[in-house]
């Protein structure tokens, strides 16, 4: 359960229901889903309102109920992550000037069918703006709360119904995006099988986030009797690997939220990640690292691929200009490489890689090593003693 649902009641969850609910028939139908999300820009199309559901509608009804929603919430939805009340307060922030201005805040509210009077948004501002400027900076905006909350929490529904939608359409052309995304993907790949080098026919593999199976399938070719349990969010892309894997018993597939995993302790030889957690804030990151370190046996390797945050701005921007030059030489477009940034700049929360490298330390973790960089991608592997 997430942490912010032990300190919400059950009115203030149908309250957020209801402003979606505009038919008040105490469902949410497709249409109401693609009416609140185009309520904060977003541009949604059939398919993506289809993989919401496909996630969040559990009886299949074609219409997500308060139960259903809730359940949504509890899953998807962290209202006390300061990292994921940035990205609610950047969707409010309609103007990118790191302020919400009443203006702003108006826009919001007609929005999304919360119904505030102009003496009722004046008292809201009045309530979160500490320094009296007139204007709500992120530090207010974190400490606000009454009405604030619930406004936090409606927009981070969304938020979380927009990166399900965005998550299952990439997933759809992920073979073809993948390449142009991480130009060096085949090559990375390579460096992640390299790293596996245990004695034993049947290793216990564990593969965080498995996209179409790429990684799996490679992993099983080298191993061919190992057990690949593998983990992701997406329904589509465990629908995919279920296909893809359909005859062979030595695939084990969950559709699961990385931060829910509850594994044993000592149960895998390996443990994957192939560019599957830059999504994560860092106390999620830090904490999944101690979860890999208890899962895995002793002598087990982590081997963990994603992009990464340059040590500063200069040399960030620098890989950056790196990593789009070799988007565009592997045939990515202006408008495929737009889309990648937009994606990036909304959702990925990245890291420099040498903090990682200190954390996994500060875990516990031995012969930590950058086995392969190009750009902002990179590869870290680490052993438990």
């Amino acid at each position: 359960m997430s942490k912010q649902t032990t300190q919400l009641s059950l009115n203030e969850l149908k309250q957020v229901f209801d402003s979606f609910d505009t038919d008040s028939n105490g469902s949410l139908s497709p249409e109401e889903v693609m009416n609140v999300l185009r309520s904060l820009g977003m541009n949604p199309n059939t398919e993506d309102i289809k993989s919401i559901f496909i996630s969040t509608d559990k009886d299949v009804s074609n219409t997500i109920e308060f139960d259903e929603f809730s359940q949504w919430i509890v899953d998807k939805v962290d209202i006390t992550s300061k990292n994921d009340l940035l990205e609610i307060f950047r969707l409010i922030d309609l103007d990118n000037d790191g302020t919400i201005s009443t203006d702003e805040l108006r826009e919001l509210l007609d929005g999304l069918n919360i119904n505030v009077s102009d003496r009722g948004i004046e008292t809201l501002m009045q309530q979160a703006d500490v320094d009296g400027n007139g204007l709500i900076e992120f530090d207010e905006f974190v400490k606000s709360a009454g009405l604030w909350t619930r406004i936090k929490l409606t927009v981070g529904v969304v938020r979380s119904f927009y990166i399900q939608a965005e998550f299952d359409s990439l997933a759809r052309e992920y073979n073809q995006l993948i390449r142009l995304w991480v130009p060096w993907y085949e090559e990375n790949l390579g460096v992640t099988l390299d790293n596996l080098q245990n004695e034993s026919t049947a290793p216990n593999v564990l593969e965080l986030g498995g996209g179409t199976g790429n990684l799996s399938a490679a992993v099983l070719e080298r191993y061919s009797q190992a057990n690949v349990h593998v983990v992701d969010s997406s329904s589509k892309m465990i629908d995919f690997c279920q296909q893809r894997f359909a005859k062979n018993e030595h695939i084990h597939l969950y559709e699961q939220n990385f931060m829910t995993l509850d594994f044993k302790e000592a149960t895998f030889d390996y443990v994957l990640s192939y560019i599957s957690l830059h999504h994560l804030n860092d106390t999620n990151k830090k904490q999944l690292f101690h979860n890999v370190h208890r899962w895995l046996k002793s002598d087990g390797l982590f081997s963990y691929s994603d992009i990464f945050r340059g040590i500063n701005d200069r040399v960030h921007e620098r890989y950056n200009e790196e990593w789009k030059r070799a988007a565009y030489e592997v045939g990515a477009t202006d408008e495929e490489w737009n889309h990648f940034w937009d994606h990036d700049r909304r959702y990925d929360q990245h890291i420099p890689i040498m903090t990682v490298v200190d954390w996994l330390r500060e875990i516990g973790f031995v012969d930590i090593d950058i086995t392969w960089r190009r750009s902002l991608w990179a590869n870290v592997i680490a052993r438990k003693v």
